[in-house]
């Protein structure tokens, strides 16, 4: 009788959260699609897209899933350039129309199980997508992006104030974006708060942090002050540990917040690099000058991301103790446009 009444509340809880991760997808999606129609009215796109009249009202109630194709066609019909969009966000190069190239480019070298996952389908139906004999909803492909990712992806899109439901987790990226605007060595003073030496000692102890990043004690101190303030990390026992995931990488989205951090840390690369006279076995410096066409450095681009994303997901399955912070910094350039800077 226990282990029945167990399983049955363990199942209850489990529907519970379905329901709910389920219920705030369709609010999400609800409200991306009123936001990006914004003054225009629903009879306006349907007759824009050749439409039944109630068509676009039964997307934005719910009544109907929208497909990713059809979302690609309303965006337009909106104004939006979702090319653009995806590129600024995800440094996407490829057809905007084509879901299973953005899916591959936003999970890298993931199994179909792990993408399943991440969009809350079944596995069966994810193979659908590989195979092209099923289309993803916008839902569903909203759901491959981390929420980050998925807040700059909305907000390069429309108005955050029309998306309410988003407005935490903006105000989030907003806090964060500013902190690594003020210091960009946040990100690695975060880092360094997940490393085994930093878990084993009994309490924080400030300069330790400084000492792995090379910044001031008071640097530290303020730093972790404004982290605790963004709710990336929280106190307990005397010592910090990690809330939630903090932007580490790109600020995404926004240009001039993210070549902040990238210049701060080439700055350090190059510093770093100008004190050394014999080989580093912990780190790697490389660099190659060649000739390209168009459509070769568009497939380039697409490697270079893809080896981003097989890079996240060696960290994400990394189940030993963390020992080391390690800053990966990739630059593409051209080198007639260098010259003439």
């Amino acid at each position: 009788m226990c282990c029945n009444y167990t399983f049955y509340t363990q199942k209850c809880y489990f529907m519970c959260i379905f329901r709910y991760n389920e219920e705030m997808k369709s609010i999400l999606n609800n409200e991306l699609l009123k936001a990006l129609r914004a003054h225009r009215s629903q009879n306006q796109i349907n007759r824009k897209l050749g439409l039944n009249y109630n068509q676009v009202s039964r997307w934005e109630t719910g009544q109907k899933r929208i497909l990713w194709q059809d979302f690609i066609k309303l965006a337009k019909s909106c104004g939006c350039n979702l090319q653009k969009v995806f590129y600024s966000t995800f440094l996407y190069l490829g057809d905007v129309k084509d879901p299973l190239a953005i899916i591959k480019h936003l999970t890298g070298s993931a199994k179909v199980s792990t993408i399943a996952a991440m969009a809350g389908v079944s596995r069966f139906k994810a193979g659908r997508w590989f195979s092209k004999k099923a289309e993803p909803t916008l839902a569903e492909m909203l759901s491959l992006m981390t929420s980050t990712k998925r807040v700059i992806f909305i907000s390069n899109m429309v108005d955050m104030k029309l998306m309410p439901s988003l407005s935490k987790e903006y105000d989030k990226y907003l806090a964060m974006k500013e902190l690594l605007m003020r210091f960009p060595v946040a990100s690695g003073v975060y880092s360094c708060l997940g490393l085994e030496q930093y878990r084993i000692q009994e309490k924080h102890v400030c300069g330790f942090v400084a000492r792995m990043t090379g910044i001031t004690k008071n640097q530290e101190s303020e730093i972790i002050e404004l982290l605790l303030k963004a709710g990336k990390i929280v106190k307990r026992n005397g010592k910090y540990f990690h809330l939630e995931p903090f932007l580490t990488r790109d600020a995404g989205g926004d240009f001039l917040s993210g070549l902040v951090s990238k210049r701060y840390w080439s700055a350090r690369a190059i510093e770093y690099m100008e004190k050394l006279n014999e080989p580093d076995f912990h780190s790697l410096f490389q660099y190659q000058v060649f000739n390209t066409s168009q459509k070769a450095y568009e497939k380039i681009i697409e490697r270079a991301s893809f080896f981003e994303k097989d890079v996240l997901n060696i960290i994400a399955n990394d189940q030993e103790n963390k020992t080391y912070t390690k800053i990966v910094n990739f630059q593409i350039m051209d080198l007639e446009k260098m010259s003439r800077s």
